[in-house]
């Protein structure tokens, strides 16, 4: 996936337009806002498959970490929301773990290393995976 245009529209607050194929030849453009800085807030703004209509999901997350002096990142919070479904990820690098968050029957787990939340979509839908 490439980023083929960004626009700043303020500070700290810029869209930005990406452009994948898949081996098949299908396309899919995706436009996402990020705001802010040391905490980021992303909205999906927009998507298309090929030359179907554009699609706007309920689709948006808030990050946010912090990093020792070194630079290396110490913990890392990834709030997630798509199409109703809720994950809040947190991760301590202290104890090399990250605790997941979600609605449902097991609301809470735990594994060990960095999890990274995903948005993933499928015909215009989008899900959460890690």
């Amino acid at each position: 996936m490439s980023a083929s245009t960004a626009t700043a529209v303020a500070r700290g607050s810029i869209y930005r337009t990406y452009h994948a194929t898949d081996l098949a030849g299908n396309t899919l453009t995706l436009v996402l806002h990020f705001v802010g800085s040391g905490a980021i807030t992303l909205h999906v703004v927009s998507l298309r498959y090929n030359d179907g209509p554009v699609l706007a999901p309920d689709a948006r997350g808030i990050f946010s970490w912090a990093a020792a002096r070194d630079g290396s990142l110490t913990s890392l919070v990834q709030d997630v929301h798509a199409e109703g479904a809720h994950e809040v990820a947190t991760y301590i690098a202290a104890a090399d773990q990250t605790t997941i968050t979600h609605a449902g029957p097991n609301g809470v787990s735990t594994e060990r290393g960095l999890v990274l939340e995903r948005l993933v979509t499928s015909n215009g839908q989008f899900t959460l995976a890690h």
